[in-house]
Formats: structure tokens, C-alpha cells, sequence
């Protein structure tokens, strides 16, 4: 019996944005091991397996791992250092902002939603490869804005 015909190929960025965010959730919680394993299982397919099903299943997780730990690498690679333009213009919105009861995740959502013209909803049944793309061209364009102004 083939448990899971409908496996996510995580390294290709198969998972929807909401579940990468639940993921990484899962992940960076205090969780036991065991327990981060039926979650992210209950997030990727709604199901936890039970102890007959591991076996099968074990070649698929470690796929999983695999692919979180790939993407986990990627996004560290969208990492910047603010200018001093932009901490400065950061302190003086901080104060404004300290009201703010939104995540960041939740303005991620929220921005790219405005954005794109779509429900904050799509943003989360969006690939996460999708977003990852969009991440990484707009760091891109901002990398040639600041060389552009610092050049100038």
C-alpha cells in the first residue's frame, strides 16, 4: 500500500507559503522531536501517521528535512544590511509603529497581497518558490538601487 501518492516536493518549492510559514513555526517551536514530526505531517497532508505507516514514510521525511533545510540556506542568503539612510529612517517610524499588534509575517502577507491585487488568503496558497522569487527580485532591485544612489 502507498501511503501519500500526492507527496510535496519541498526542495522544489512545492508547498504553499502558509505551510512553509507553519513549518518554520514548527520548526523553531520547543516541541519534542516526535511531536515536529506528526506536525509537520498534519500541516503538509492533514494527517499524522500512525507507527506502521513511519516506515513507509521515512524516505519521504527525510525529503522533507532535506527541503526545509535547503530553503532554510536560500532564505538566509535574502539577508541585508540596512543602510544608514534606512535606520534612521527606521527610528523615526518606529514610534509610530509601536501600536502595531501585526507579525511581520503578517505584513509580508499583507504587502504582497496589496501588490499583487489579491486577498491576503492567496498569498498563503501561493508555491512558496513563487514567493521566494519574489523575495529575491526584490532584494535584487534594491541592491542595484543602493549601488545606483551610492554610486551618484
Amino acid at each position: 500500500m502507498k501511503i501519500l501518492k500526492n507527496r510535496i516536493d519541498i526542495k522544489a518549492g512545492k508547498m504553499t507559503y502558509g505551510q512553509w510559514i507553519k513549518i518554520r513555526m514548527i520548526i523553531d517551536s520547543d516541541k519534542p522531536g516526535e511531536d515536529k514530526v506528526e506536525s509537520v505531517f498534519k500541516c503538509l497532508h492533514g494527517f499524522i501517521p500512525d507507527e506502521e505507516q513511519y516506515s513507509e514514510l521515512i524516505d519521504y521525511f527525510r525529503d522533507i528535512c532535506d527541503g526545509i533545510k535547503y530553503w532554510i540556506l536560500q532564505e538566509s542568503l535574502l539577508k541585508y544590511e540596512p543602510t544608514l539612510k534606512e535606520k534612521a529612517k527606521f527610528n523615526r517610524i518606529a514610534s509610530v509603529q509601536i501600536h502595531d499588534k501585526s507579525t511581520p509575517t503578517e505584513k509580508t502577507i499583507n504587502a504582497l497581497a496589496n501588490e499583487y491585487n489579491v486577498e491576503p488568503a492567496d498569498v498563503l496558497n501561493w508555491e512558496y518558490k513563487k514567493v521566494f522569487d519574489i523575495f529575491s527580485n526584490d532584494l535584487e532591485k534594491y541592491n542595484q538601487e543602493v549601488n545606483c544612489s551610492q554610486n551618484n
